[in-house]
């Protein structure tokens, strides 16, 4: 990319868009009470020219002047094309007829119809087929500006962090203000959605791993219902809820009912196998599908127990297996996933899934818009 060059008819007047420091501006007056400008706290100065594009002939510039009306400002612009090869004006000179005006090529001004022209704008802003410059900038300023920035850059320790919630914690009007704005809310969401993520990078590093056992994989999908989608509320305290069986993960479903998970290893080489001119499920398959078959078998016959003992409604529970991953097998996913659904289209209360089915499934979930993700899991039984 070549490097941009600005030519300013006043250096202290002019403001670089491409280059210069938003965060430094404040709201001034300047003479007339009325009229109030931009100023740069940090090179002390005044701002009337936003410089928007430089070049060795002609500078584009944007003049922003804020007209004060009562407690708030109303904006006016004039967009025009500076000619620098005639710009003789001294840095000194920043009076508002300014001798610019004397090498102005080109000129729009806003004073008359700004108005409609900010409506304008307004109206553009609801379609959301039209793509809008997406800027990350937030107004701030002194010391909040420079903690906004270390919080983006990834720069503050979480003993600063921790000290920032306690100082809201601690202060009753920064307490109320946050309670009573979206932004508890938008900082919940942030973090469930982050440790999802992570939930998910890590899962996904161990299931492609070849020395994976399969209790390191029961560690971390332990209390993460959410993972196995939005019918779930949560996972019962207990593991053990027949007399002889311990299940993986007890699942409750939204109307309360039990659904187990039987976790098997990721690294399943035989998860499919040829047979004939075909494929068909590997041993594996067979024995956790059998196993947990045996399991809803036992809730139903306890399921008076249960009910009365845990308060958890089991008759007729529904399980899934979730077990193998294409990276260990000699076939694709999608080839894996056409004989695990053939083989489960004959079974009436048990589903069958890959690990790489699962995360993926929970991947989409992470990617839909805010409200539409479940949750945090809420411990049941």
């Amino acid at each position: 990319m070549t490097k941009e060059t600005f030519y300013t008819a006043d250096k202290s007047a002019d403001f670089v868009v491409v280059t210069d420091d938003f965060g430094a501006l404040e709201i001034r007056s300047h003479g007339d009470k009325g009229f109030h400008y931009f100023y740069d706290t940090k090179r002390r100065r005044l701002i009337k020219h936003f410089v928007l594009r430089g070049g060795p002939s002609v500078t584009t510039v944007c003049d922003l002047t804020l007209i004060k009306k009562r407690d708030s400002f109303s904006p006016r612009l004039r967009l025009w094309k500076r000619d620098n090869k005639l710009l003789k004006v001294a840095e000194a000179d920043v009076q508002v007829s300014s001798p610019e005006v004397r090498h102005m090529r080109a000129s729009v001004n806003t004073d008359d119809c700004y108005l409609q022209f900010w409506r304008l704008i307004d109206f553009v802003r609801t379609f959301s087929s039209i793509e809008l410059p997406d800027n990350d900038f937030r107004v701030a300023a002194g010391v909040d500006a420079s903690l906004l920035g270390a919080i983006r850059d990834g720069k503050v320790s979480a003993s600063e962090m921790t000290e920032l919630a306690e100082a809201i914690a601690d202060s009753e009007e920064a307490r109320r203000a946050f309670v009573e704005t979206s932004s508890s809310d938008a900082i919940a969401h942030l973090i469930r959605h982050r440790r999802q993520e992570e939930v998910i990078s890590r899962l996904k590093g161990l299931v492609q791993d070849a020395g994976t056992t399969e209790p390191e994989v029961q560690r971390v999908l332990r209390g993460q219902s959410w993972l196995f989608g939005g019918r779930f509320v949560g996972e019962a305290k207990r593991r053990r809820l027949t007399i002889l069986n311990e299940v993986d993960i007890p699942l409750i479903r939204s109307d309360g009912t039990i659904h187990v998970v039987e976790l098997k290893t990721p690294v399943v080489p035989d998860l499919v196998r040829e047979h004939r001119n075909d494929l068909i499920v590997g041993d594996m398959v067979n024995e956790a599908v059998g196993q947990l078959a045996n399991y809803l078998k036992a809730l139903d016959e306890q399921r008076h127990t249960i009910l009365n003992e845990l308060g958890i409604e089991c008759r007729r529970s529904f399980g899934t297996v979730v077990l193998g991953h294409s990276e260990h097998t000699a076939y694709s996913a999608k080839k894996i996933s056409e004989v695990l659904r053939t083989y489960g289209s004959h079974l009436a209360r048990i589903d069958i899934m890959t690990y790489e089915e699962l995360i993926d499934g929970a991947e989409r979930a992470l990617n839909l818009p805010a409200g539409q993700i479940g949750d945090p899991p809420v411990e049941q039984g």
